[in-house]
Protein backbone atom coordinates (compact mmCIF):
# COMPACT_ATOMS: atom_id res chain seq x y z
CA UNK A 1 0.00 0.00 0.00
CA UNK A 2 1.12 3.44 -1.00
CA UNK A 3 2.24 5.60 1.79
CA UNK A 4 1.03 9.09 1.76
CA UNK A 5 3.56 11.81 2.62
CA UNK A 6 1.96 14.72 4.21
CA UNK A 7 4.68 18.45 4.55
CA UNK A 8 4.00 20.04 7.58
CA UNK A 9 6.47 22.60 6.73
CA UNK A 10 3.90 25.32 5.73
CA UNK A 11 0.84 25.93 8.16
CA UNK A 12 -2.39 26.98 7.75
CA UNK A 13 -1.25 29.83 9.77
CA UNK A 14 2.19 30.61 7.54
CA UNK A 15 -0.55 30.79 4.61
CA UNK A 16 -3.15 32.99 6.80
CA UNK A 17 -0.08 35.25 7.50
CA UNK A 18 1.21 35.63 4.06
CA UNK A 19 -2.37 36.25 2.67
CA UNK A 20 -2.65 38.91 5.06
CA UNK A 21 0.84 40.88 4.14
CA UNK A 22 -0.65 40.90 0.64
CA UNK A 23 -3.65 42.02 1.30
CA UNK A 24 -2.17 45.07 3.66
CA UNK A 25 0.39 45.78 0.62
CA UNK A 26 -2.80 45.74 -1.91
CA UNK A 27 -4.80 47.98 0.52
CA UNK A 28 -1.79 49.96 0.75
CA UNK A 29 -1.14 50.33 -3.30
CA UNK A 30 -4.47 51.01 -3.95
CA UNK A 31 -4.83 54.43 -1.62
CA UNK A 32 -1.50 55.36 -3.14
CA UNK A 33 -2.91 55.25 -6.64
CA UNK A 34 -6.23 57.06 -5.39
CA UNK A 35 -4.53 59.61 -3.72
CA UNK A 36 -2.08 60.37 -7.03
CA UNK A 37 -5.45 60.55 -9.12
CA UNK A 38 -7.64 62.67 -6.68
CA UNK A 39 -4.81 65.13 -7.10
CA UNK A 40 -4.57 64.90 -10.82
CA UNK A 41 -7.98 65.31 -10.92
CA UNK A 42 -7.79 68.00 -9.15
CA UNK A 43 -4.81 70.06 -10.64
CA UNK A 44 -6.53 70.12 -13.82
CA UNK A 45 -9.48 71.42 -12.40
CA UNK A 46 -7.48 73.90 -10.80
CA UNK A 47 -5.11 75.09 -13.27
CA UNK A 48 -8.18 75.56 -15.79
CA UNK A 49 -10.45 77.58 -12.90
CA UNK A 50 -7.65 79.70 -12.26
CA UNK A 51 -6.60 80.60 -15.41
CA UNK A 52 -8.11 84.11 -15.86
CA UNK A 53 -6.66 84.91 -11.92
CA UNK A 54 -3.59 84.77 -13.18
CA UNK A 55 -3.41 86.08 -16.72
CA UNK A 56 -6.14 88.78 -16.56
CA UNK A 57 -4.76 90.20 -13.36
CA UNK A 58 -2.86 93.05 -14.22
CA UNK A 59 -4.90 93.73 -16.98
CA UNK A 60 -7.87 94.30 -14.54
CA UNK A 61 -6.12 96.41 -12.16
CA UNK A 62 -4.41 98.59 -15.09
CA UNK A 63 -6.89 99.39 -17.25
CA UNK A 64 -10.94 100.50 -16.88
CA UNK A 65 -11.96 98.28 -20.21
CA UNK A 66 -10.58 95.43 -18.21
CA UNK A 67 -12.52 95.89 -15.27
CA UNK A 68 -15.61 96.76 -17.35
CA UNK A 69 -15.09 93.12 -19.17
CA UNK A 70 -15.14 91.75 -15.97
CA UNK A 71 -18.15 93.47 -14.53
CA UNK A 72 -19.89 91.96 -17.67
CA UNK A 73 -18.69 88.56 -17.19
CA UNK A 74 -20.00 88.88 -13.78
CA UNK A 75 -23.40 90.57 -14.89
CA UNK A 76 -26.69 88.51 -14.21
CA UNK A 77 -27.08 87.23 -17.95
CA UNK A 78 -23.77 85.23 -17.22
CA UNK A 79 -24.39 84.21 -13.76
CA UNK A 80 -25.32 80.77 -15.19
CA UNK A 81 -21.36 79.96 -16.44
CA UNK A 82 -19.88 81.68 -13.35
CA UNK A 83 -17.98 79.00 -11.32
CA UNK A 84 -19.60 78.08 -8.14
CA UNK A 85 -16.09 78.20 -5.40
CA UNK A 86 -16.42 75.92 -2.08
CA UNK A 87 -16.66 77.29 1.42
CA UNK A 88 -13.19 76.26 1.82
CA UNK A 89 -11.88 78.34 -1.15
CA UNK A 90 -14.35 81.40 0.26
CA UNK A 91 -11.87 81.58 3.66
CA UNK A 92 -8.97 80.83 2.19
CA UNK A 93 -9.76 83.93 -0.49
CA UNK A 94 -9.88 85.97 2.93
CA UNK A 95 -6.68 85.56 3.82
CA UNK A 96 -5.13 87.12 1.21
CA UNK A 97 -5.23 90.63 0.55
CA UNK A 98 -5.75 90.46 -3.57
CA UNK A 99 -5.12 94.04 -4.04
CA UNK A 100 -1.26 93.67 -1.93
CA UNK A 101 1.46 91.98 -4.19
CA UNK A 102 3.48 89.80 -1.15
CA UNK A 103 7.21 88.96 -0.73
CA UNK A 104 8.11 85.26 -2.19
CA UNK A 105 8.29 83.83 1.63
CA UNK A 106 5.46 85.59 2.97
CA UNK A 107 3.63 84.07 0.13
CA UNK A 108 4.65 80.54 0.88
CA UNK A 109 3.91 80.55 4.24
CA UNK A 110 0.21 81.66 3.61
CA UNK A 111 -0.21 79.06 1.08
CA UNK A 112 1.28 76.57 3.89
CA UNK A 113 -1.31 78.02 6.48
CA UNK A 114 -4.74 77.74 3.88
CA UNK A 115 -4.64 73.39 4.06
CA UNK A 116 -7.73 73.21 1.54
CA UNK A 117 -6.95 69.35 0.21
CA UNK A 118 -6.75 66.17 2.21
CA UNK A 119 -3.71 65.19 -0.03
CA UNK A 120 -0.50 66.54 -0.22
CA UNK A 121 -0.97 69.15 -2.86
CA UNK A 122 1.66 70.37 -5.25
CA UNK A 123 2.67 74.10 -5.06
CA UNK A 124 2.47 75.98 -8.46
CA UNK A 125 4.23 79.18 -10.14
CA UNK A 126 2.81 80.94 -13.05
CA UNK A 127 4.26 83.37 -14.79
CA UNK A 128 2.79 86.04 -17.75
CA UNK A 129 5.32 87.08 -19.59
CA UNK A 130 5.86 89.80 -22.31
CA UNK A 131 6.02 87.37 -25.21
CA UNK A 132 4.09 86.77 -28.49
CA UNK A 133 2.99 83.15 -27.88
CA UNK A 134 2.14 83.13 -31.81
CA UNK A 135 6.16 83.94 -32.75
CA UNK A 136 7.58 80.97 -33.18
CA UNK A 137 11.20 83.05 -32.04
CA UNK A 138 9.69 84.10 -28.83
CA UNK A 139 8.17 80.87 -27.45
CA UNK A 140 9.33 79.34 -24.29
CA UNK A 141 10.77 75.85 -24.33
CA UNK A 142 13.39 74.65 -22.50
CA UNK A 143 14.52 72.04 -19.58
CA UNK A 144 16.18 72.10 -16.06
CA UNK A 145 15.93 70.36 -13.19
CA UNK A 146 14.96 71.88 -9.75
CA UNK A 147 17.74 72.20 -6.84
CA UNK A 148 14.78 70.07 -4.55
CA UNK A 149 12.50 68.78 -7.31
CA UNK A 150 9.10 68.74 -7.92
CA UNK A 151 8.21 66.27 -5.35
CA UNK A 152 6.67 63.77 -8.30
CA UNK A 153 8.15 60.49 -9.32
CA UNK A 154 8.08 60.27 -12.95
CA UNK A 155 7.87 57.06 -14.89
CA UNK A 156 9.77 57.25 -18.11
CA UNK A 157 9.26 55.21 -20.91
CA UNK A 158 11.94 53.81 -22.62
CA UNK A 159 11.13 53.39 -26.78
CA UNK A 160 13.95 51.46 -28.34
CA UNK A 161 15.21 48.01 -29.14
CA UNK A 162 15.34 46.88 -25.28
CA UNK A 163 12.40 44.98 -24.22
CA UNK A 164 13.14 43.92 -20.91
CA UNK A 165 10.15 45.41 -19.22
CA UNK A 166 9.61 47.55 -16.05
CA UNK A 167 12.56 48.81 -13.99
CA UNK A 168 11.90 50.80 -11.10
CA UNK A 169 10.47 53.34 -12.24
CA UNK A 170 11.75 52.61 -16.17
CA UNK A 171 9.92 50.81 -18.80
CA UNK A 172 11.79 49.39 -21.54
CA UNK A 173 9.59 49.05 -24.64
CA UNK A 174 10.19 48.54 -28.67
CA UNK A 175 8.13 50.14 -31.20
CA UNK A 176 5.69 47.74 -30.99
CA UNK A 177 4.59 50.02 -27.77
CA UNK A 178 2.97 52.84 -30.73
CA UNK A 179 0.27 51.07 -31.50
CA UNK A 180 -0.86 50.74 -27.84
CA UNK A 181 -0.36 54.10 -27.36
CA UNK A 182 -1.98 55.12 -30.55
CA UNK A 183 -4.77 53.51 -29.62
CA UNK A 184 -5.51 54.59 -25.78
CA UNK A 185 -4.30 51.14 -24.42
CA UNK A 186 -1.13 52.36 -23.00
CA UNK A 187 -1.82 56.28 -21.83
CA UNK A 188 0.27 59.14 -21.03
CA UNK A 189 -0.03 60.93 -17.53
CA UNK A 190 -1.49 57.18 -16.21
CA UNK A 191 0.73 54.61 -17.45
CA UNK A 192 4.19 57.11 -18.46
CA UNK A 193 5.05 60.71 -17.88
CA UNK A 194 8.13 61.01 -20.34
CA UNK A 195 8.98 59.20 -23.25
CA UNK A 196 12.60 59.16 -24.64
CA UNK A 197 14.40 57.30 -27.29
CA UNK A 198 16.85 57.09 -30.00
CA UNK A 199 16.57 59.69 -33.14
CA UNK A 200 15.98 56.12 -35.45
CA UNK A 201 13.22 54.88 -33.83
CA UNK A 202 11.31 58.65 -34.47
CA UNK A 203 10.01 57.71 -37.72
CA UNK A 204 7.90 55.05 -35.49
CA UNK A 205 7.16 56.97 -32.27
CA UNK A 206 5.59 60.12 -34.95
CA UNK A 207 2.88 58.49 -35.59
CA UNK A 208 1.71 59.33 -31.49
CA UNK A 209 2.07 62.18 -31.95
CA UNK A 210 -1.47 63.52 -31.64
CA UNK A 211 -1.96 61.94 -28.51
CA UNK A 212 1.72 62.50 -27.17
CA UNK A 213 1.94 65.95 -28.09
CA UNK A 214 -1.27 67.76 -26.46
CA UNK A 215 -0.01 66.39 -23.43
CA UNK A 216 3.71 67.01 -23.25
CA UNK A 217 5.13 63.87 -23.48
CA UNK A 218 6.41 64.04 -27.43
CA UNK A 219 10.25 63.33 -27.49
CA UNK A 220 12.14 66.02 -28.68
CA UNK A 221 16.09 66.85 -29.40
CA UNK A 222 15.40 70.16 -27.93
CA UNK A 223 14.55 68.46 -24.44
CA UNK A 224 16.87 65.67 -24.20
CA UNK A 225 14.42 63.11 -24.60
CA UNK A 226 15.86 62.02 -28.35
CA UNK A 227 18.85 61.04 -27.91
CA UNK A 228 21.95 58.12 -28.48
CA UNK A 229 22.75 58.90 -24.72
CA UNK A 230 19.58 56.88 -23.16
CA UNK A 231 21.08 56.03 -19.80
CA UNK A 232 21.90 59.69 -19.46
CA UNK A 233 18.66 60.92 -20.14
CA UNK A 234 17.12 58.63 -17.66
CA UNK A 235 19.05 60.05 -15.17
CA UNK A 236 18.27 63.44 -15.63
CA UNK A 237 14.72 62.85 -15.96
CA UNK A 238 14.62 60.56 -12.99
CA UNK A 239 16.16 63.67 -10.82
CA UNK A 240 13.15 65.27 -12.09
CA UNK A 241 14.60 67.54 -15.30
CA UNK A 242 11.22 68.97 -16.04
CA UNK A 243 10.62 71.04 -19.39
CA UNK A 244 9.52 74.73 -19.17
CA UNK A 245 7.32 75.85 -21.84
CA UNK A 246 4.80 78.54 -22.20
CA UNK A 247 1.16 77.60 -23.01
CA UNK A 248 -0.07 77.38 -26.24
CA UNK A 249 -1.19 80.09 -27.73
CA UNK A 250 -0.91 82.23 -24.32
CA UNK A 251 2.05 84.31 -22.93
CA UNK A 252 1.56 82.49 -19.63
CA UNK A 253 4.10 79.93 -17.89
CA UNK A 254 2.58 77.77 -15.67
CA UNK A 255 5.01 75.05 -13.38
CA UNK A 256 4.88 72.72 -10.16
CA UNK A 257 7.66 73.73 -8.61
CA UNK A 258 7.23 71.18 -5.09
CA UNK A 259 4.98 69.93 -2.54
CA UNK A 260 3.63 71.86 -0.20
CA UNK A 261 5.40 69.78 2.98
CA UNK A 262 8.61 71.22 1.36
CA UNK A 263 10.31 73.56 3.85
CA UNK A 264 9.33 77.47 3.03
CA UNK A 265 13.05 77.73 1.87
CA UNK A 266 13.32 74.84 -0.09
CA UNK A 267 10.11 75.68 -2.19
CA UNK A 268 11.59 79.35 -2.12
CA UNK A 269 14.95 78.02 -3.85
CA UNK A 270 13.53 76.28 -6.64
CA UNK A 271 10.80 79.24 -7.35
CA UNK A 272 13.97 81.70 -7.90
CA UNK A 273 15.96 78.84 -9.79
CA UNK A 274 13.29 78.44 -11.90
CA UNK A 275 12.75 82.47 -12.60
CA UNK A 276 16.29 83.22 -13.25
CA UNK A 277 16.44 79.80 -15.98
CA UNK A 278 13.08 81.58 -17.04
CA UNK A 279 15.29 84.58 -17.08
CA UNK A 280 18.18 83.29 -19.08
CA UNK A 281 16.03 81.63 -21.62
CA UNK A 282 14.50 84.93 -22.59
CA UNK A 283 13.59 85.44 -26.50
CA UNK A 284 16.30 87.76 -28.16
CA UNK A 285 13.10 89.46 -30.24
CA UNK A 286 10.74 90.18 -27.05
CA UNK A 287 10.35 94.05 -26.90
CA UNK A 288 7.87 94.20 -23.83
CA UNK A 289 9.26 93.73 -20.38
CA UNK A 290 9.65 89.87 -19.86
CA UNK A 291 8.18 88.58 -16.64
CA UNK A 292 5.22 90.79 -16.38
CA UNK A 293 3.90 89.20 -13.01
CA UNK A 294 4.28 86.13 -10.85
CA UNK A 295 1.49 84.42 -9.10
CA UNK A 296 1.94 81.04 -6.79
CA UNK A 297 -0.85 78.81 -5.36
CA UNK A 298 -1.08 75.55 -4.44
CA UNK A 299 -3.61 72.59 -6.50
CA UNK A 300 -6.99 73.77 -4.89
CA UNK A 301 -5.95 77.28 -3.09
CA UNK A 302 -6.54 80.79 -5.12
CA UNK A 303 -3.57 82.43 -6.39
CA UNK A 304 -1.21 85.00 -4.81
CA UNK A 305 0.69 87.85 -6.34
CA UNK A 306 4.34 88.14 -5.35
CA UNK A 307 7.43 90.73 -6.32
CA UNK A 308 9.69 89.51 -9.04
Amino acid sequence: MAQRIVDHSVTLGSIAEGAKLEAEKAKHLAEQIKEQVKEEIATKKSTQANIEDTVNADAVDKTGKAKEEVKAKNSPKSNKQKRKRGKKYKDALKKIDKSKTYDLVSAIKILKGLKLANFNESVEIHVNLGIDPNNNDQRIRFTTTLPHGTGKSVTVLVISDDTSGKKDNVIYRDKSVVDEIVKGKFVPGKDFDVVITKPEFMKDVAKTARVLGPKGAMPSPKNGTVTSNIDKAIEQFSKGQIEIRNQSAHAVLHQVVGKIDFSTDDLVKNINFLLAEVEKNKPLKTKKKFIQSIYVKTTMSPSIKVTQ
